[in-house]
């Protein structure tokens, strides 16, 4: 009634120009309107590591994305994403998959072709220490994984609390921060947590030795020295002896 029409494709056919002509009951043809067929299905988009706050990758631009649970059903907050000029695309679930959920991400074209599904598992975060052991006043470096790329992430170190410092999680989610054992902490195990803007908190533990006593100079030059005296009173002593020895020796004679 409103003149708009549906024709389904017929099965196999090519993407290519195509013609269109409308025909009224008296047997009358239009002028052929023209139009651009496209029956390719996009590639299947490229899915990011994901710890489940958020998921992006790269599509064709202008294409749309759909994250789907294992039951074919939208993700809420991540359904028919617009992939961007640059080919980026990005969602957050209205309520974060967990690590171990297993989800498909589908790209569809304007002309309502889909890809085939990019299975993809959650991961979960992950944070490492360099050293497990520090002395104070040594430095620390924190490694953090899957958090989301560009993410800032900020650590702190318990049981006295220090804040050391904020990042930016790379391309990949890898974040590092370094800083220096203050020498206020006390000897045992503390604990140094990231915590990222989406993706939450991760922690782990790293122990605090006391440092060396170190020796002054003033006790060491004295030690050298006392050293030094006894090696020259032996070489005077054997000096002395060898005399001796040459006058008996001479007296004998």
């Amino acid at each position: 009634d409103d003149g708009s029409f549906v024709v389904d494709t017929p099965e196999g056919m090519p993407s290519g120009d195509i013609t269109v002509v409308a025909t009224d009951p008296a047997g009358n043809d239009s002028d052929p309107g023209k139009a651009r067929l496209d029956t390719d299905a996009p590639k299947a988009p490229v899915v990011n590591d994901s710890n489940g706050s958020q998921l992006d990758g790269k599509g064709e631009p202008g294409d749309t994305i759909t994250v789907k649970d294992p039951d074919g059903n939208p993700v809420p907050g991540c359904d028919d994403v617009l992939v961007g000029a640059t080919g980026d695309w990005s969602c957050t679930p209205d309520s974060p998959l967990q690590p171990g959920d297993q989800v498909s991400v589908v790209e569809t074209d304007p002309a309502g072709n889909e890809s085939e599904p990019t299975e993809v598992t959650i991961g979960a975060l992950s944070i490492s220490v360099k050293y497990p052991q520090r002395r104070l006043g040594e430095t620390q470096e924190v490694t953090g994984s899957n958090f989301n790329p560009g993410e800032k992430v900020c650590l702190a170190v318990f049981s006295q609390v220090l804040q050391a410092g904020c990042g930016t999680a790379d391309q990949s989610g890898q974040v590092v921060i370094s800083f220096e054992v203050p020498g206020s902490f006390e000897a045992g195990t503390h604990t140094v947590e990231l915590t990222g803007e989406q993706s939450g908190k991760i922690s782990t533990s790293f122990v605090v030795t006391a440092a060396p006593a170190v020796q002054t100079g003033g006790v060491v030059d004295q030690q050298v020295l006392n050293l030094r005296g006894l090696a020259v009173g032996a070489i005077v002593a054997g000096a002395g002896v060898l005399v001796v020895s040459k006058r008996r020796r001479a007296h004998r004679g």
